[in-house]
């Protein structure tokens, strides 16, 4: 499921360490913490949670990452058994609901993007989806879920955590980051933009709480194309949304970084819930209206 640009993806941004939360904190008051890393979708995964208990810490982990190894079954285009490889090899395939929720999202945002957000890297309006059905009018066009897959996983690993009781929490899809309540005692988990010209500095941190975070850039590997013209988008180094759900940050990031720093702003500006900073090819550093209200 990691194809084109998911390179970048852990590259993009990076989860500052708690250990800046804990300075200050005695044993008894201080809060447990549990992180774990795990491979899912094809890159290295990373969940944090903040609690009192360890055992329901790492239960509610546990669940979580394998709520997204269940998606990554059902939506990988690496395993022949999965409903998006079954969709792709036999153009048409009854699928689930979560196979036809990621479509149906992909779709919305294809339309709003005027289609620099394609799954079908082609055409979208050769696929069709119904309420159990989706398949594929014409033939050559395939579906990748690669650009909205992981930020759905995460979506979804946060609602499992949530559900099993946890408060605070972190969730890192490899470059796809929610965050789950504060990280402690009321301060907003903090997560650094890379620079893509100086790989060891941040543009700048972002407060995340009930938030997600997502970086789309072509300065790690060439992976990124503008599929409404087959040719490497030139006007950014980097996009950056900040949103409040982990599958529309992923997908609109990419969008973004394939439209352009004019109408990639555009797009941010006119979608509610959302902003984003965007770096151009330049260097120059363009910020939403709104996004001031998430920067340390």
């Amino acid at each position: 499921m990691i194809t084109r640009r998911n390179l970048l993806k852990g590259m993009g941004v990076a989860f500052l360490s708690f250990s800046a939360a804990r300075a200050g904190l005695n044993l008894k008051t201080r809060p447990r913490l549990v992180e774990e890393t795990r491979v899912v979708m094809g890159s290295a995964s990373r969940i944090t949670a903040v609690g009192s208990n360890i055992r329901v810490l790492k239960t509610a982990i546990d669940a979580a990452f394998k709520e997204m190894w269940r998606l990554e079954a059902l939506m990988s285009t690496y395993r022949p058994d999965s409903e998006i490889s079954m969709l792709n090899s036999q153009r048409e395939a009854r699928l689930g609901p979560e196979c036809v929720e990621v479509l149906k999202k992909s779709i919305h945002f294809s339309k709003v993007t005027d289609g620099a957000f394609d799954i079908t890297l082609r055409d979208y309006n050769n696929l069709e989806i119904d309420s159990k059905t989706a398949r594929l009018r014409k033939s050559g066009v395939n579906v990748d879920l690669g650009a909205i897959g992981i930020g759905y996983a995460v979506d979804r690993a946060i609602d499992v955590l949530k559900n099993r009781g946890v408060k605070s929490a972190l969730v890192d899809g490899g470059g796809e980051v929610k965050a789950l309540g504060t990280k402690s005692r009321g301060l907003s988990w903090r997560v650094g933009i890379r620079d893509p010209f100086q790989k060891n500095r941040f543009i700048t941190i972002i407060n995340l709480e009930d938030a997600s975070i997502s970086t789309s850039g072509n300065y790690i590997t060439p992976h990124i194309i503008d599929p409404r013209t087959g040719s490497k988008p030139q006007g950014l180094a980097s996009a950056t949304i900040v949103s409040t759900a982990a599958t529309m940050a992923d997908a609109l990031s990419t969008a973004a970084f394939v439209l352009g720093p004019k109408a990639g702003l555009k797009v941010i500006e006119k979608t509610r819930g959302v902003e984003g900073l965007l770096m151009t090819s330049k260097g120059e550093i363009i910020e939403s209206s709104g996004l001031q209200k998430y920067m340390v």
